[in-house]
């Protein structure tokens, strides 16, 4: 797991100058990351932003994915792990009760 320092212009930049996905959820949901490395860290968010074009996105080869997270603002810093982005996403909004069909 890699960590960097998020200001809120990082954040703008994102969203304004780069494609990227942004969840909003309605009330804060439980997130478990780290889990299968053995350094798991839990909490609760309530937004996510993932970058999907610019230095942050996913790698060309999908190993690396990066997702800002926090709840009422972006945290400090990211989560960046190794991973699938689609199969990821599909999981966490599985089990947080959504659909993509």
């Amino acid at each position: 797991m890699l960590k960097e320092a998020v200001f809120p212009e990082t954040i703008e930049n994102i969203k304004s100058e780069e494609l990227s996905i942004e969840l909003v959820f309605a009330t804060p949901q439980a997130f478990e990351i780290g889990k299968s490395k053995g350094s798991a860290r839990s909490g609760r968010l309530d937004r996510m932003l993932i970058p999907l074009s610019g230095e942050r996105a996913e790698t060309a080869t999908g190993k690396y994915v990066t997702v800002f997270y926090g709840t009422g603002r972006y945290g400090p810093g990211p989560y960046t792990n190794e991973g699938q982005l689609q199969k990821r996403l599909r999981r966490l909004l599985k089990d947080m009760g959504y659909s993509l069909y």
